[in-house]
Parts: C-alpha cells; structure tokens; sequence
C-alpha cells in the first residue's frame, strides 16, 4: 500500500536573494552600457555569457562586439572569493575557458559587489591567454580588481575590444581610417580634385594624418552614382588617418577636422561630407588586404555643414522631438507606420527628406509602368462574338472586361484582354516572369506565341482605352522623378539628404459621437495663423480635417 507523502503538494515559490543579487547586476550592467549609448542584450540561453554587446559611436553601430559573464558577490554558487586585498578571484572551468580562448569575440568578467553597489570588471580573454599553460586543470582563477569599476571605463573597454580584433586579423599595428568626399548640396555636386586641391586642412590636430585620395564612384554603394562629378567617374575627397587613439576619439578628432573645412558655396547650398566605413589601418595592410575578414568597423555615414555647425544628416533630418517615443517597428494599430508619437497628446509624427533618385529606384518605377502597361490589350469585339471571345482566352487565363464609357460603333463592345488577377480599381498587376512577357507586355506576348491573336473575334482598341486603365493606377504611372520624399526607414545609410525640402506630418485620431464642425474650423483658423507666424511662411503649412464612419454609429474624426 502507498503511503501519503507528509510533504505539502503545493508549495508557495521562493525566490533566494541570491538570484535576487545576481539579476540584479546582469541588469545594472546592462543598464550602464545602454546609458554609453551601446546595446547590452541579456542572453536568454546561458551557456558561459550573460550580456551580448554593440559598442555604438555617435549613435551608428560598429563591427566592435563582446560578451560578458556577470558574477555577483552574493551567489554562493558563482565562485567568487573575496581576496585579503579586496580584489576578487571568480573560478571559471577550464571548459569554457577553452570556448571563450577561441571565440571570434572579446569576453569580459564582471562582479557585482551587493555592498557596494558597483561592478568591477577584468578581460577574461586576455587572463586565458596568459594562462594558457594551466587549461589542463579542472578551472582557472581570473583576477578582478576593485581598481577597476565599470564607471568610467567606457573607452578603455572600446581599446581593448579594438586591440582583440587587430590581433583577429594579424595586423602588427593598430590604426583607424576613413576617406571623406565633400559634396555640395542640394545640387548633389562632387568639389571638383583641382578646387579641392586649394582647400586647406587644419593642422592642429597632429594625432591624425591627412592625404587626398579620390575613389571610382562605380566602385562605391550603388546610390553614390547620383553625384555629380567633373571629373568623369571619380569623387575627389581626402582620406583621414590615425595611429592611436580608439574608435570614439578618432570619431571625435574626424569632426573637429572637417567642422574647420571651408570650401565656397551660394546662401543657399551647404557642403555635404559623405564618409566612409571606419577601417582598420596597419603598416602591412598589404599583406592582409586578401584576408577573409572584412576590416570594415562602421557603415557609410554622412555629415553635413549647415552655416557654422557640423550636423549628422540622420540625427538632424529624423531626430525624435522632445517628450515623443520613437516607434521603431509597427507594433500598434493606431498609426499606420513608423512615427513618432506623445503618449500624452495622442499625437503621431513623421518625418520626410527629400533625397536624389537613384538610377536603381528610377528602373525599379519604370519597370512597374512597363509591367501594369503589359497587362492588357485594348480590345473592340462584336456583340455577339463575346461569349466565344472568353471561351477562346480561357485556356490563356486571359479574359475579355468591358470598359464603359468607351466611343465604340454601334454593336461593339470596347474593353480590355487581361490577366485574370488584373484589378485596376485596387491597383492589383502581375509582375512578368520572363523577359519576353516585360519587351512585349505579357498578354500581347502570350497572344503572339501561342497563335490566339490571329484567332480571337475582334481587333485591337483604341489609345483612349488604355489611358483610361492607365488613369485607375494613379501615382504608380506618374512619370519618374528626379527626387523623392523619404522616411527614415526608408533612408540609404551615406546618401546626402536635401535639408531644403523636409515635412513633418503630424496625424491625431478621436472618436466622436458629434462634431460641430464651425466650432472646429474657427479652432484650426487658430492654430493655423499661429503656426505660420512661428514658421514666417503660409506655404509651409498645410492643414486638413476628415471625419469617416469605421463602424455603424462610430465616427473617427483625423486631424
């Protein structure tokens, strides 16, 4: 016979303050390296590390990457032992030391002391290194000094994360570079290499070295193609050079140099930097320069000079407003897209930019007309002969639509030969799938290479047919532009943004049972006025006002 069990079947969970101290110094950790501005994601599946970090530089993410394994002084279970010197000495199994010695990233170890409320910090990578004659015990012992508090370390933790990837990509010495082209905006014109030969660079700043360079502009990012060049294919600019100093400083000494350039221009343009991705430098480049890893630590990025200030395009351009929460994805419903938005006003807003068009996007939108273009053929047919019409273009999944409105004789029919998935009114089109289908619009080419167009009852309509078809596509067969408006979302990371032609669109929701529209009118009359005396121009503004039904006896009012 079984006996009961005397122990209780549900007991309440209790949570030691072990576990309390050691989340609390993952979080502490983690918290400081976000206020650097770094991202310090938590590690959901812990086999080693507990923090998976990015250094950022002037908000732009770098190739620079590390781990941490965060211990805390409270956790029995976490090997700390406090040394008569008041450093700490973590044991950390030889097994994982092994993992970390060949990691492609840096490891870090942390402790949190729970007395004092601070992190103290070592590099476990470098102690594995220097202790590689003692991986054949069961653990290591890493040292951790009290020296060494977490505050206050940001750049010496940025040198030491650089001096792991030099060593990654066996350069004997570690140095930063960038090359920089000014272009004079918002004509999107390269300086010329003769005019930029007369510029002169400061030279009070020794710690960084400065050369002219110019680059191939088929060789760079495919929008780089809308600058304008004299000289030919080529943008002429300057390449910057540091031999010491970290990823941070270098950031820092690059816009003090280029916030000095003076170059000549009209009171309406500005002088646009476009810089290249940071990259290591070494005396023997040339032998690594056939290397399998990419010594590339930044992404393109773009400064601009505005009278005497020296902006980052992205942040001057889309910089999220004072009290607003930026929407980086669209997680709710309320907004169609990215905004953002005041919690307390129920407010949204946009941001525009008016960039070049690249001749990459200028295909892409002339491939859409060419497409919407081929998926029909203006068609006038008997009365009488429709039916058969259908039966013979079935086979094709193609179909006969009669168009209204359309001047036809007297017992004909005008309309259109589409794909069965063709739907003007809802701007629905196939793209083609075959080269020929886009040359020779997909149904006239389907017509011709199966013999049904020398079959079919009818003949080909008129030209007034399709504009009206083509009318129903509204902006999608408006001619190219040579600029467009842009959201952030939208923006290629170094393109020169045209500061001269920006929106901010600002959308409020309410639902209302009823509107006393005069009310509201003379409200936005207001509003209006003092908005215009705040921008000095009545062009500038644009207000509109809707009122729709979402729901039988629900009205949504949208400013």
């Amino acid at each position: 016979m079984l006996k009961r069990s005397k122990k209780k079947l549900h007991q309440t969970p209790i949570r030691p303050q072990t576990h309390v101290t050691g989340d609390v110094g993952q979080t502490a950790a983690s918290l400081l390296f976000k206020r650097w501005g770094w991202t310090a994601d938590i590690v959901a599946s812990d086999y080693g590390e507990d923090l998976d970090c990015a250094i950022f530089v002037d908000h732009r993410r770098t190739s620079f990457q590390f781990r941490c394994q965060v211990k805390s002084t409270a956790n029995v279970e976490s090997n700390v032992r406090r040394l008569k010197s008041g450093d700490f000495s973590v044991s950390i199994a030889t097994s994982l030391c092994k993992l970390w010695l060949f990691s492609y990233f840096p490891v870090f170890i942390l402790v949190y002391d729970e007395k004092t409320e601070d992190i103290y910090w070592a590099d476990a990578t470098i102690q594995i290194q220097k202790a590689i004659d003692r991986l054949s015990q069961k653990s290591l012992s890493l040292h951790v000094s009290t020296r060494r508090s977490l505050r206050g370390s940001r750049d010496e933790i940025i040198g030491l994360v650089e001096r792991f990837y030099s060593h990654l990509l066996n350069l004997s010495s570690r140095g930063l570079t960038c090359d920089v082209y000014p272009v004079v905006m918002p004509g999107y014109r390269a300086v010329a290499f003769f005019e930029l030969m007369k510029v002169p660079i400061s030279k009070t700043l020794e710690r960084i070295k400065t050369e002219r360079t110019s680059r191939d502009r088929n060789w760079m990012p495919a929008w780089a193609t809308v600058i304008k060049s004299l000289d030919q294919h080529f943008l002429a600019g300057w390449k910057f050079t540091t031999l010491e100093g970290d990823i941070q400083d270098f950031s820092r000494l690059l816009k003090t140099v280029l916030s000095e350039v003076k170059i000549p221009s009209e009171e309406a343009e500005w002088l646009s930097f476009i810089c290249s991705p940071v990259q290591f430098e070494a005396s023997d480049n040339t032998q690594t320069a056939k290397s399998i890893w990419n010594k590339e630590l930044t992404q393109w990025w773009n400064y601009s000079k505005i009278r005497s200030g020296l902006v980052d395009d992205m942040d001057y351009a889309f910089a999220t407003p004072s009290g607003f929460l930026r929407q980086i994805a669209r997680r709710a419903t309320s907004w169609e897209t990215y905004h953002h938005v005041d919690p307390k006003r129920d407010l949204a807003v946009q941001m525009f930019v008016k960039v070049a068009i690249t001749p990459g996007e200028r295909w892409d939108q002339t491939t859409v007309r060419r497409n919407i273009e081929g998926q029909f053929v203006p068609w006038v047919c008997v009365n009488n002969e429709i039916r058969h019409l259908q039966a013979l273009l079935h086979p094709l999944e193609l179909e006969f639509r009669e168009v209204g409105d359309a001047a036809t004789p007297q017992g004909y029919k005008a309309g259109i030969i589409c794909t069965q998935f063709f739907e003007p009114g809802l701007g629905i089109f196939t793209p083609a799938h075959r080269w020929e289908e886009f040359d020779h619009g997909a149904v006239k080419w389907k017509l011709e290479s199966t013999g049904a167009l020398n079959q079919i009852p009818g003949r080909e309509g008129s030209v007034e047919i399709t504009k009206k078809i083509v009318t129903m596509f509204g902006q999608l067969m408006a001619e190219v532009p040579d600029s467009f408006m842009i959201s952030e979302r939208d923006y290629n990371s170094g393109l020169p943004l045209d500061h001269s032609n920006r929106e901010v669109f600002v959308q409020r929701f309410r639902q209302v049972e009823t509107l006393n529209r005069k009310k509201i009118e003379k409200l936005f009359a207001q509003g209006e006025k003092k908005t215009i005396d705040l921008l000095g121009s009545p062009e500038r503004v644009e207000w509109s006002f809707d009122l729709f039904e979402v729901f039988p006896g629900e009205k949504i009012a949208e400013l």
